[in-house]
């Protein structure tokens, strides 16, 4: 069975279709879901709107009601879209307000081209998938070795090199996994067949970097941007394991489907600190 064919395009809305919605609709025919943090919730948000913040999004999903749609918003439409793409795949009729809480005040966002789980496409055995993982993973541990060396505060520098050592177990683990769907060929020829300057959730290394560069590394937008790469990656080992009929290769993907989310909530809580 192809694996791609269970992935889906998020659809999007705009701000001015979502006032459309809350001005047409009975806010009980659909959820309108914020996946921010408590902190930027609490400073403003959409009348009416469900709050689970994305990190603990993958453990609360069945608080919401398949029946009815879902528009996931967020700040600048970059947490919202992967959230968005969790919850299509759990079977919902789901969208993403695009721009979030900043084209809904009136001023534009713009931010990484969205690549996405678009990677999958082509690569349909499990062996393709592990090798995929491993490219992608290498280059997370690039681009937050790269982010590293931009920090200056202290807890930030700890987190991004715990996040570094963290990416690289996992490549282990995927080798693993890589090993046990049939892979013979040593890491460098498997990893060979994964995308090269790319890392989890599908984003360019490089275009990532200009991105924090032009917004001076800030930190609100440096978390962002590594939370939707981790949830993009959660997604695609979601995906693999429930695909996978190899059951050592469903424990290995289980257990960093378990280090994504506690990622998630680590950057989470410093996005959670920092907040305006």
């Amino acid at each position: 069975m192809d694996i791609t064919a269970s992935f889906t395009t998020v659809q999007n809305l705009r701000p001015d279709e979502v006032r459309t919605w809350l001005e047409e609709k009975r806010i009980g025919d659909f959820t309108l879901l914020d996946v921010r943090q408590p902190a930027e919730h609490q400073n403003g948000h959409i009348p009416g709107s469900v709050l689970i913040p994305l990190p603990e999004l993958p453990n609360r999903m069945s608080e919401l009601d398949k029946r009815r749609p879902v528009v996931a918003y967020c700040r600048s439409g970059n947490r919202s879209r992967s959230a968005a793409s969790l919850l299509a795949d759990a079977g919902m009729t789901v969208f993403n307000m695009e721009g979030g809480m900043l084209a809904w005040n009136g001023q534009s966002a713009t931010g990484p081209a969205e690549a996405g789980l678009e990677l999958v496409r082509g690569r349909t055995t499990l062996v393709q998938l592990a090798s995929l993982a491993w490219a992608l993973e290498e280059g997370a541990a690039r681009f937050y070795s790269k982010v590293l060396e931009s920090a200056v505060e202290e807890n930030v520098r700890s987190l991004f090199r715990s996040l570094i050592t963290a990416e690289e177990g996992h490549k282990q683990k995927v080798l693993e996994a890589y090993e046990r769907c049939g892979g013979r060929e040593r890491v460098g020829a498997g990893a060979a067949q994964g995308p090269e300057g790319l890392m989890e959730g599908g984003f360019s290394i490089d275009q990532s970097l200009d991105y924090l560069r032009t917004r001076e590394h800030s930190l609100r937008d440096t978390l962002e941007v590594s939370m939707q790469i981790e949830v993009n990656s959660l997604d695609l080992y979601l995906k693999i394991i429930r695909w996978s009929g190899v059951p050592e290769v469903k424990e290995i993907f289980a257990l960093l489907v378990d280090e994504e989310k506690d990622h998630l909530k680590r950057l989470g809580s410093l996005l959670e600190a920092s907040a305006i």
